[in-house]
């Protein structure tokens, strides 16, 4: 049985016919110039009313875009977070529960999937399957586990009830949802349609603007570029096409005279040559000559729509595209990227999803309490590099940290501690130090120690005898400098 929306209440139906109206008089105006004289839109072939279908079309088919919508939510969900709870960050029921929860739904799995289809539309959908016992209509009050999750896009996921109560604290957002279960593409699989209160909805929405409820989707600000792209590489393989092999140019003899027949058979040689079932040509009181072709090039125009098109959705183009090829500024492109990667964490990740769904399961009762509501949340670092890379990120801070032990007086310009966590990138030096004495050499090790290593000893051993007072622990730094032994 083919599912069906049920009907929007009044309100819902004068409040999305105004939306849809104004959106209309704004996309009306788009490319107009010279008081309307000029519509820019309509010779170039720009759709002006674009939706989530149409964003949704373009990331299942087209390369780009498909990039584009991936990048960020891949990016940012790479390394999944680690839930921490306490100053001490110790082992607590919730930390364990999170845990547990992770192992047996794939909970970052469907945040990262919830993500992604949030930013093709206006807002996306991950949907919590509790054991209430009650309709997924009804308001979800309390539960004891979480048997599943689905993420779900705009377009079967709308909403059909707002909350219009201005004394609310939800003022302005859904209150039901209609949303498709199941594949709404492939109309063989499991489908079913039903109304899910908003309590039983986490709702993601990036680059919000007017409102709480609907962002921005990703490919809106660069849909025309995409086509732009679409009529450059696709023209481009229908000139090779019809380029790539001469045309034949059939000059008759002035004398010349041809029956039907001849005509006919002359013209089926010509069909049989262009579709390659036959490599030559026969005839009398005529000649053949070949027509030149012209294949121009696509690459300056497909580069010049790639810049956009990166500095437009914020990601490098090296990257975009996943392309070192001439790219000298690759490192500092990396670096951009990751930077960016970790402010979308930080502004968006943790207070959108993370902390949403986590604090929806702790009111519910399906994971246990943190001891503090600002409970932590680090991520598994993973900064893309590769071995090389990291071998000389490793090599210019062993030179820093040697130059630095080699200055005398550098720590009281620079703190060591100043030093270790800015430069080195090390942990912060736990309170009360560390107890481990300076080692002693060993005369009569099989295999003596290197000048450099020496060179190092001497500098960790300066540094001890210069400390006051003289019965202070080794520092962490000093540790540092024995590790490169």
């Amino acid at each position: 049985m083919e599912p069906t929306h049920k009907p929007l209440d009044v309100n819902a139906q004068i409040q999305a016919m105004s939306d849809q109206i104004n959106r209309l008089r704004m996309m009306g105006n788009l490319g107009q110039s010279f008081g309307g004289l000029r519509d820019m839109y309509e010779v170039l072939g720009y759709k002006r009313n674009v939706g989530a279908d149409d964003y949704f079309g373009v990331y299942r088919r087209q390369d780009i875009a498909s990039r584009i919508i991936r990048a960020f939510p891949q990016a940012t969900w790479r390394g999944n977070p680690i839930i921490s709870d306490g100053p001490e960050k110790t082992d607590t029921s919730f930390q364990r529960d999170v845990n547990k929860l992770d192992k047996k739904l794939s909970l970052w799995s469907y945040c990262e999937r919830a993500d992604r289809l949030a930013s093709i539309g206006r807002y996306g959908l991950l949907i919590l399957g509790v054991n209430d016992g009650a309709k997924m209509s009804e308001p979800l009050v309390n539960a004891s586990e979480l048997h599943w999750l689905k993420a779900i896009k705009e377009q079967n996921g709308e909403i059909s009830t707002w909350n219009q109560d201005p004394s609310s604290q939800n003022f302005g957002k859904p209150v039901l949802y209609n949303v498709t279960f199941g594949s709404s593409e492939n109309q063989s699989s499991f489908s079913v349609t039903q109304q899910v209160h908003a309590s039983r909805v986490i709702h993601i929405a990036e680059f919000l603007e007017e409102d709480e409820v609907y962002g921005v989707p990703r490919l809106e600000s660069v849909f025309n570029r995409l086509q732009d792209l679409e009529k450059v590489i696709g023209g481009s393989g229908e000139m090779f096409w019809l380029g790539a092999r001469n045309g034949l140019k059939f000059i008759a003899d002035k004398e010349a005279s041809f029956s039907d027949d001849e005509r006919s058979r002359l013209e089926q040689m010509a069909e049989d040559y262009q579709h390659s079932l036959r490599r030559t040509l026969t005839g009398k009181g005529l000649s053949i000559d070949s027509i030149g072709t012209d294949v121009a090039s696509p690459a300056a125009h497909v580069d010049a729509l790639l810049d956009l098109i990166a500095g437009a959705v914020g990601i490098p183009k090296r990257i975009l595209v996943g392309s070192e090829a001439g790219q000298l500024a690759s490192s500092q492109d990396e670096t951009n990227w990751i930077s960016r990667i970790e402010e979308r964490r930080m502004n968006f990740a943790e207070p959108t999803i993370i902390r949403q769904l986590l604090n929806r399961l702790v009111s519910l009762g399906v994971i246990a309490a943190p001891s503090t509501p600002e409970y932590g949340i680090d991520w598994n670092h993973d900064d893309g590099l590769s071995e090389v890379d990291r071998a000389t990120v490793g090599n210019l801070r062993a030179q820093s940290l040697a130059a630095y032990s080699n200055s005398i007086g550098a720590s009281l310009v620079v703190p060591e501690t100043e030093f270790r966590e800015k430069w080195l990138g090390l942990e912060p030096v736990p309170e009360g130090g560390f107890d481990e004495e300076l080692p002693e050499l060993d005369e009569t090790d099989e295999e003596p120690l290197s000048a450099n290593q020496l060179h190092i000893v001497k500098n960790v051993e300066h540094i001890h005898e210069h400390r006051e007072p003289k019965a202070q622990p080794m520092t962490e730094f000093e540790r540092e400098l024995l590790s490169k032994l």
